[in-house]
């Protein structure tokens, strides 16, 4: 669970004849694998850390004996990240696929599902409701703006088409967080559909 600029383990479950962590062990998100994969700095899935740059430089690689990792983010009912369900080892996993990365996100939304019947409190379903105006709001247009990057055609350094991409005039979510949280509130796809529509009109 994240808390404030910390990472906090709630359940820790250790292969027989190891050692692990115990649940309520504190450590700073900043030094954290769980973070870079929030922000996109590293992927869900490192088979091998030794051959993940950002891995190989991050002390807790080290500190503590990580060979391969799988972590996916927890979001909580207005679709803000709370937390991650990870796996780590202390030896490469090579086997580990994509396949993989689907299960830890199935375990993910089980638990998600949980966690939302369990707030169900009227404040809760306040916040609710006002993050889905919200939300809503994006989807007629209001509160964000597509910014079009040119595609460049190395040989001839010529623009041969553009990438559109939707960013949000409030920031205290990444892009990719407010389209997980219009997903989370069922405005996934109204989303996804009014950015495209906008790019396109932007595109001419």
């Amino acid at each position: 669970e994240f808390v404030g600029s910390s990472q906090v383990l709630r359940f820790v479950d250790v292969a027989p004849g190891l050692d692990g962590p115990s649940p309520g062990t504190e450590t700073p998100l900043s030094g954290a694998y769980c973070s870079r994969v929030v922000s996109g700095v590293m992927p869900p899935l490192i088979p091998d850390t030794r051959l993940e740059p950002e891995a190989v430089l991050l002390p807790a690689t080290q500190e503590h004996h990580i060979g391969a990792y799988l972590g996916v983010p927890l979001l909580d009912a207005e679709g803000t990240v709370e937390g991650m369900v990870c796996a780590v080892s202390s030896s490469p996993q090579p086997e580990l696929s994509a396949d993989d990365v689907t299960t830890a996100r199935l375990i993910a939304d089980v638990i998600q599902d949980v966690h939302r019947r369990a707030l169900s409190s009227s404040a809760a379903s306040v916040r609710r409701r006002a993050l889905r105006d919200e939300v809503l709001d994006l989807c007629r247009g209001h509160g964000r703006h597509v910014v079009l990057q040119p595609v460049v055609e190395l040989g001839t350094g010529a623009s041969v088409a553009v990438e559109a991409l939707t960013r949000f005039d409030d920031t205290t979510r990444n892009p990719a967080q407010w389209f997980a949280t219009a997903t989370a509130l069922g405005l996934g796809h109204d989303l996804e559909l009014a950015a495209a529509a906008s790019a396109l009109e932007q595109a001419g």
